[in-house]
């Protein structure tokens, strides 16, 4: 049977790896991040100082980190989030450039039929699920369709993607596959990188908890179906839809207090995702993982002839990537 590699192993298996590779590619990312956010600020700044507005700009800074009371507080923060996506890929540069697509999926690219099967099928099982929640909960909801309502939809529409793309690039692409890359236990990148994923949000515990839950569902969907398609899909939706609920009504379901009871939502909505996505995987035939390159040639040394050092013939190292699905 010939050897396969699942997606968080694809670092480890290029010939050019090393173990400080990925490391060194996440401090060049959170410097590049670092650096971009500052250049988006400095323009924010300068932008309102010009229209004697710096009082916006300095109720921005002391915004929450997503104000959906100010739909363009919101879309700032979240394409401040969304930096973090070409910041890891500069990061990424720092390895072999025919492995660069790794980051995506076992294919070595992002697989645009399969995110599209997985966003229908998460913006179903989010969609209802959310909804049901609140109403078997016999919540009190007031609908409100105005202005500033219809700007958060569409703000919300055109940043959370982004937002979504870039955190799971980050945490179940870059991070994983580097702590995959240290040890043979599976479990360990699945949970250290969900750590560092709880550790960038800001709630109490049992919505620590919640956010716990969605990482580890996120790392598993990621693993199982061989990349970052079915996460990326599954976050999207979620936040989508709540952000959409909270935007054109008085329900507020990110930032109330949680308890143990709030945990079920994320329960049933990440085993309908993991399920749904293994049925589509036997329907589609979507690849998990990919056939194990190769080992590179031995590297031949000089050899001396008739006084004469001959080099030795170039190596067949890397195989040529293997050809695009259709």
């Amino acid at each position: 049977m010939t050897a396969r590699t699942a997606y968080h192993r694809l670092a480890r298996e290029s010939p050019e790896h090393r173990w400080w590779r990925l490391p060194a590619g996440l401090g060049i990312g959170v410097v590049a991040y670092f650096g971009l956010s500052i250049v988006v600020i400095v323009y924010l700044m300068i932008g309102t100082a010009i229209g004697d507005q710096m009082d916006l700009f300095e109720d921005f800074l002391d915004s929450p980190d997503l104000e959906l009371d100010n739909p363009w507080f919101l879309g700032i923060s979240l394409l401040l989030v969304a930096l973090m996506l070409p910041s890891i890929q500069i990061g990424r540069l720092i390895g072999p450039l025919d492995r660069f697509g790794d980051l995506w999926s076992v294919d070595g690219r992002l697989r645009w039929r399969w995110l599209g099967a997985c966003s229908l099928l998460a913006a179903v099982v989010y969609t209802v699920v959310i909804v049901g929640a609140l109403v078997l909960d016999d919540a009190q909801v007031t609908v409100r369709i105005d202005g500033a309502a219809v700007t958060a939809v569409v703000i919300v529409f055109a940043t959370v993607p982004l937002q979504a793309t870039a955190e799971e690039a980050v945490f179940r692409g870059h991070l994983m596959q580097m702590f995959a890359s240290w040890t043979r236990w599976t479990v360990i990148p699945v949970v250290l990188s969900t750590a560092l994923f709880v550790a960038g949000h800001t709630y109490d515990l049992w919505g620590l908890v919640d956010v716990g839950i969605f990482g580890v569902t996120a790392a598993v969907l990621a693993i199982r179906t061989g990349g970052l398609e079915a996460p990326i899909a599954a976050h999207a939706a979620n936040n989508i839809v709540l952000m959409v609920a909270e935007s054109v009504s008085d329900v507020w379901v990110t930032t109330v207090d949680y308890g143990p009871v709030d945990l079920l939502p994320t329960v049933v909505s990440s085993a309908l995702m993991i399920g749904g996505c293994e049925l589509l995987m036997r329907r589609t035939g979507t690849h998990r993982t990919r056939e194990r390159l190769p080992d590179p040639p031995p590297r031949r040394k000089k050899v001396k002839h008739a006084g004469v050092a001959v080099p030795p013939p170039p190596p067949t190292w890397p195989p040529p990537p293997p050809p695009p699905r259709r």
